[in-house]
């Protein structure tokens, strides 16, 4: 089950601020350190499969990459440098592994950058409270007396602007990011040079191709380049064409 947003009597609770969460609920924290760790290794095989494609020396790929500071920055960048060496159908397996990942990493990203909270009306998860919506929450009318971390959210502030972790929902975030992260692996290893060429389990593109989630995103893929053929048409392709 996703992340929700408080709603109904739960939505007029009070949302604490509560950094200690993390030791409140040591097998939530557990699970979203996982979402963490699978994050770090998407960014870093977006990495290696940039410094593939361009045949680059290590360093000067790895200092220009680490120059993007936002994963759709870097899977932008992936995707252009992989158009001057891929055919049109690897591309596709690449932009809808890129979209699997961009999507699993907004749990990664609210994790790791909101506010984590608690609240008596969820008694079982991390709530997570939107840093945009606090700021401009304690930057009007608001006083308080009391520590910052602790201290609870009274109304008027909106609570139905959090989202509840509970553990099923960070079961299904570390699904999507393990999902991600292993497709993405597997696309790495078929543009290593030489290894599509020698054949095997792991020569290209045509194994992920079959993989469920990966087939869904391809159709999602297609039914949008189908809506939008009345709009112009995309710049030329320079890689590989099928004949």
């Amino acid at each position: 089950m996703p992340p929700y947003r408080p709603a109904g009597k739960k939505a007029k609770e009070t949302v604490f601020i509560r950094s200690q969460v993390a030791e409140l609920y040591p097998a939530l924290s557990a699970r979203a350190a996982r979402c963490f760790a699978l994050g770090a290794q998407i960014e870093s095989l977006y990495g290696l499969i940039l410094t593939t494609m361009l045949d680059a020396d290590a360093k000067p790929a790895a200092a220009m990459y680490r120059s993007l500071t936002s994963l759709n920055a870097q899977s932008a960048a992936v995707q252009a440098a992989a158009e001057a060496v891929l055919d049109d159908d690897e591309l596709d397996v690449l932009a809808a592994i890129s979209s699997l990942c961009n999507r699993a990493m907004k749990h990664r990203h609210r994790l790791a950058h909101w506010i984590w909270g608690s609240s008596f009306a969820y008694p079982e998860a991390i709530i997570l409270i939107d840093p945009v919506v606090l700021l401009e929450f304690e930057t009007g009318a608001v006083r308080f007396t009391s520590p910052h971390d602790g201290r609870g959210l009274l109304d008027p502030f909106p609570v139905s602007s959090c989202y509840v972790y509970d553990e099923d929902a960070l079961e299904e975030a570390v699904r999507n990011l393990a999902e991600a992260e292993r497709l993405l692996a597997e696309f790495r290893v078929s543009v290593i040079p030489g290894v599509r060429e020698r054949g095997g389990v792991h020569a290209g593109y045509e194994p992920l191709k079959e993989q469920p989630a990966l087939k869904l995103e391809l159709k999602a893929l297609a039914a949008r380049r189908q809506n939008n053929q009345s709009k112009p048409t995309e710049r030329p392709r320079k890689g590989r064409r099928h004949s």
